[in-house]
């Protein structure tokens, strides 16, 4: 770690506890947010293609190396998910391209999974804002009255005017962490990433191996899996993550 880093990170460790107990927020709703991308690389990308569901808007894009899909998990520092959320590439020829959708399946204790489309798949300015919104009305309904904080990292998207004018407006505590420290102050790049990842991988490599290409709908695929894999991010796995790196419980 090089001294600017340690500097940054010092000053965050010594600042944020106070700050957080001085604006009586509470850590049922303290929610790291962070973004992985799911990379169709090798064997997997030929003649796949990930085609979207909304015909009006493009047929399909071929996955080549470099497109990639978006995956972004919210959840608490006391082990909860409250959402996922999956940015998906298409290429809609100068349309507007943008639209949200819930894939909740219903089952008890599982949380909304949704899922949208941008055109490099991933996360941008107008998709942030609108995930924002969706985020707010699931708390909204979850944990009526409690202010939630979101700690994210310094990714451009999360530090645009209209997305931090939404966060004050809506009573959303935003926290950063210093620039180039996330992989060990960051719960979801602690345990998270590294168990969805690894499975999402294995299975995506099984599900292409079995499907006739003129019948692949690779964005439909991905995301079918990794709702399945959702499932191992479990209580104790998330809470894990959040001790390890000290922020829930406490330890600087």
């Amino acid at each position: 770690m090089d001294n600017s880093v340690l500097t940054q990170t010092i000053a965050f460790v010594n600042w944020f506890n106070d700050w957080f107990k001085q604006k009586g927020l509470s850590t049922t709703v303290l929610i790291n947010a962070d973004e992985t991308r799911v990379r169709i690389e090798g064997e997997q990308q030929k003649g796949k293609g990930i085609e979207s569901t909304q015909k009006k808007k493009a047929s399909a894009i071929k996955a080549s190396a470099g497109d990639a899909a978006t995956y972004i998990p919210f959840h608490t520092a006391e082990g909860k998910m409250v959402c996922g959320v999956f940015v998906l590439p298409l290429d809609a020829k100068g349309e507007s391209n943008f639209y949200l959708r819930d894939l909740t399946r219903g089952q008890r204790g599982s949380h909304p999974t949704f899922y949208c489309f941008t055109e490099t798949g991933w996360m941008n300015s107008e998709t942030w804002v609108e995930v924002l919104k969706k985020l707010k009305e699931i708390l909204e309904k979850k944990y009526p009255g409690l202010e939630p904080c979101l700690l994210l990292d310094k990714l451009a998207v999360h530090m645009q005017d209209d997305a931090l004018r939404y966060c004050v407006q809506n009573r959303m505590h935003v926290a950063f962490f210093p620039a180039h420290a996330t992989h060990f102050l960051q719960p979801s790049d602690n345990l998270l990433f590294t168990v969805f990842k690894k499975g999402l991988y294995q299975r995506l490599q099984a599900a292409l191996l079995g499907v006739r290409v003129n019948h692949t709908d690779l964005g439909a695929i991905l995301v079918a899996i990794a709702q399945d894999l959702e499932v191992k991010l479990t209580a104790s796995l998330i809470s894990a993550s959040w001790r390890n790196t000290g922020l829930h419980p406490w330890y600087p």
